[in-house]
């Protein structure tokens, strides 16, 4: 009697994980201030190639300028600033435009459950 109900049960839970796997995956990238983007910004990167993978006109600090929240010793790096619902993006340039130090900010990134949720309304 237990085997007849043994088949069904994991088609089910097949069913079940597999439904639970498509509504948790990770959005496409595309252009935004997100927490997937911001990882994607690697030291080395130059300019277009941030704002490429953002989107968007960043606030521009130039060198030797104060920005709002700024590292100590970063005065004379150009820093980029874009500001988003999911969280706020700071990418730190050197005088040749290319990436040195980037923070993203803002609460922690969406977990598998929090994407779940979202696609289903909840």
């Amino acid at each position: 009697m237990r085997k007849r109900y043994a088949i069904p049960a994991l088609v089910l839970l097949a069913a079940l994980t597999g439904l639970l796997a498509h509504l948790a995956r990770r959005d496409p990238p595309g252009p935004g201030v997100t927490w997937a983007n911001a990882s994607r910004i690697e030291v080395g990167m130059t300019e277009p190639e941030v704002v490429a993978i953002v989107g968007g006109q960043p606030m521009i600090f130039p060198p030797n300028t104060a920005c709002p929240g700024q590292r100590p010793g970063t005065d004379t790096d150009t820093q980029m600033v874009w500001s988003g619902t999911e969280c706020e993006i700071i990418v730190y340039l050197d005088w040749s435009g290319h990436v040195v130090d980037k923070e993203t900010k803002g609460p922690s990134p969406p977990t598998w459950f929090d994407r779940a949720r979202r696609r289903l309304g909840l």
